[in-house]
């Protein structure tokens, strides 16, 4: 049995926040935000870590932390008065479960989060700490095409965390169903980190 943590759970140790080590199948999922602060690329990570007999697992995907342009250049037009949301770096206890993003099985938000307002309407990620505010904002954990890898970020996510590959994220709903299917824990904790 191996109690030595993969580094980015290393990580998220050292920022304080809870990892999750309760036997197989204890899911910690962990989104990884780019330096880049330019919207409309899938250029942030998102990694899947459990145990399974014992030993760690990881699996990490290309994904989207951030709102696409569409979202962000008509943010207080006719998408949100009070701007796009961009959702706040922090650890989110018991925030998502599984149910149904747009006909199909994603991970949806059913406990509060924290998000900024960006209401400028261009293209670069604006985090506003006096634009804070914490609710129920729908902040999914879904796919981009049904098909094909998407390269460009333009409207798959006003918010969400979304995956570029769909096999990518089958793949993650996949082993998120064993944890409900192995321990009967139907809640999943989302966990927003920044690269260094």
């Amino acid at each position: 049995m191996s109690d030595l943590l993969p580094p980015i759970l290393e990580k998220v140790k050292a920022l304080k926040y809870k990892v999750f080590t309760n036997g197989d199948w204890d899911m910690n999922i962990i989104g990884m935000r780019s330096k880049e602060r330019k919207a409309g690329k899938f250029d942030d990570r998102i990694f899947l870590i459990y145990k399974c007999q014992g030993q760690w697992r990881q699996h990490m995907w290309a994904c989207t932390t951030d709102p696409g342009t569409y979202y962000l250049k008509t943010a207080s037009k006719d998408w949100h008065e009070k701007g796009t949301a961009i959702t706040a770096p922090g650890q989110y206890p018991a925030s998502h479960s599984i149910g149904t993003h747009k006909g199909y099985q994603a991970l949806v938000q059913t406990g509060k989060m924290k998000c900024f307002r960006d209401k400028n309407m261009d293209d670069v990620l604006d985090m506003d700490p006096e634009s804070l505010e914490e609710g129920r904002f729908a902040l999914n954990i879904h796919r981009s095409s049904a098909t094909k890898v998407s390269k460009n970020n333009y409207k798959w996510s006003g918010g969400c965390c979304v995956f570029s590959d769909p096999a990518g994220h089958q793949e993650f709903m996949r082993l998120c169903h064993k944890q409900v299917r192995q321990r009967g824990w139907k809640n999943f904790t989302y966990t927003l980190i920044e690269a260094e």
